[in-house]
């Protein structure tokens, strides 16, 4: 007679696609544990191919974690035309009153309703967060003072220290101020800040945040979350690191910041649940819910009382270090060691990020915004869309969309890595991220021979590129230039 156990949990793994020719085998990567049996797996590459595999847990039994499943192989879709992407010269726009979007040509100035690039019975499924999106810039436009013939917010920092001399340089910045353009010079390097360099300020910055010991990376995925164990001399940057993601989202620059959902849940209002504790902490997740599942009778010996990250006793509740947890109250400590772990241990901190945050951004304005709507606009989309950018790419000094030289190079763009693709874009342009808005990348002809390296011009989105014969050349060529490449000089 079979009996049916219980599943508490799903554990699924995923990883590129392998096969016997590879010399070693991609490492498995867990990216969904929960009770649902149909979910959503985000940053997935479209047109590649992942193996999966999933297994069962059940711990009210002895059976505990099952053997995972044969692999099943899965290729994503590859992105259609959709009508997200506008053809050259035209923007899209939000009308105020309406409360809808609208398209304006900037060759003749026309507008029109209708998305130029509409496709007859397709859904627009990326209009609804465009919408949230055009009407949250709207708002934090109006919201902060005008700034027209205003002084530039000049920031100097060595490459050598940028968090450090941002932070000394910005520190004292009135609220009211950073609306005001944002201009970056690096010490040592000539450069003209049409925009380049502040994207690449914004990532360098970001970088060196997330290596300075302030935040951790968790366990369950690449995100990052704010660490407990600060000193109190260093808590007032957390103070910048808001202010900082506040001036990216009014400039529309892009950051490097993968934070975890829950911050941007913090920055949002949003109350966190049990399962945000999963990406802070998946062990004591998953020591809570077993919690929750059985009975402790003589099994737990805890009290309502935790040691913070320097030692001290903290009692959840009043008296808590002499409330014993049982069967009929352990519910209430879980809800209390959840809360303490999610922001307790770095309330400071946490306050810190959130009032320097508002100091740009008010809570009615990023309130028009999702939890997933914040992280996508502040960090950019990791998805580099080449045929998008070559279709607004515009030439210079004899080169033309039929060159041989420009083929080979958009040739070597897509068929890059995802993380190469990233770093070819972070060349041109100053940033790893596609922007949520069309850039114009520009492909200049060298006057050097196909022996000299491609220059880029991140000021201007410029490619310098030599006359190259070969796909294989190209790559080789571009690979040296990224990996040398630092600084900006007038050439």
């Amino acid at each position: 007679m079979y009996r049916l156990i219980p599943v508490d949990e799903y554990v699924l793994k995923c990883r590129l696609r392998f096969s016997s020719d590879e010399e070693s085998a991609p490492e498995w990567k867990e990216v969904y544990r929960g009770s649902s049996r149909t979910v959503t797996i985000d940053r997935l590459t479209s047109g590649v191919e992942y193996d999966f595999c999933v297994a069962a847990v059940c711990r009210r039994t002895s059976c505990g974690l099952g053997t995972f499943s044969g692999t099943s192989r899965i290729r994503t879709l590859k992105p259609t035309k959709e009508p997200f992407y506008l053809p050259q010269g035209w923007s899209e726009c939000w009308d105020p009153v309406a409360e809808i979007t609208y398209y304006c040509n900037k060759k003749d100035r026309s507008t029109q309703w209708a998305h130029p690039n509409a496709i007859s019975g397709e859904e627009d499924i990326t209009l609804p967060f465009r919408k949230r999106r055009l009407q949250f810039l709207h708002s934090l436009y109006e919201s902060l003072p005008k700034v027209e013939n205003a002084p530039l917010l000049k920031v100097l920092v060595r490459r050598t220290h940028v968090l450090e001399d941002s932070y000394e340089e910005l520190r004292f910045v009135e609220s009211h101020l950073w609306s005001r353009k944002l201009t970056i010079s690096f010490v040592g390097e000539d450069g003209i800040d049409s925009g380049g360099m502040r994207n690449e300020w914004y990532h360098l910055v970001s970088k060196e945040f997330l290596r300075s010991g302030l935040v951790f990376q968790t366990d369950s995925s690449e995100d990052y979350f704010i660490s407990s164990f600060v000193e109190p001399e260093k808590m007032d940057i957390f103070y910048f690191l808001g202010r900082f993601m506040g001036k990216a989202l009014y400039d529309k620059n892009n950051v490097t910041l993968p934070f975890c959902s829950l911050l941007w849940k913090l920055l949002l209002g949003v109350q966190p649940v049990m399962q945000d504790l999963r990406s802070v902490d998946p062990v004591l997740h998953q020591s809570l819910e077993w919690i929750l599942l059985n009975d402790v009778t003589d099994i737990i010996y805890e009290t309502f009382a935790v040691l913070s990250p320097t030692g001290e006793e903290i009692e959840l509740i009043p008296d808590g270090a002499n409330i014993d947890v049982d069967e009929s109250n352990k519910k209430e400590y879980v809800d209390h060691l959840v809360n303490f772990k999610l922001f307790g241990s770095i309330a400071t901190q946490l306050d810190l990020v959130r009032n320097g945050f508002y100091d740009i951004v008010s809570p009615r304005v990023i309130n028009l915004l999702q939890v997933k709507d914040l992280e996508l606009v502040l960090n950019g989309s990791p998805v580099i869309q080449v045929a998008n950018l070559k279709r607004n790419a515009v030439y210079t000094n004899g080169y033309s969309d039929k060159s041989r030289p420009v083929e080979l190079f958009w040739r070597v763009f897509k068929n890059a890595s995802p993380d190469e693709q990233g770093k070819i874009l972070s060349f041109i342009t100053g940033s790893s991220k596609m922007p949520l808005e069309d850039i114009s990348i520009q492909v200049c002809k060298s006057d050097d021979g196909p022996g000299a390296l491609p220059k880029s011009h991140t000021c201007f989105n410029q490619l310098v590129l030599p006359c190259y014969e070969s796909e294989l050349q190209t790559r080789e060529r571009l690979v040296v230039a990224i990996e040398n490449a630092t600084g900006f000089f007038m050439t």
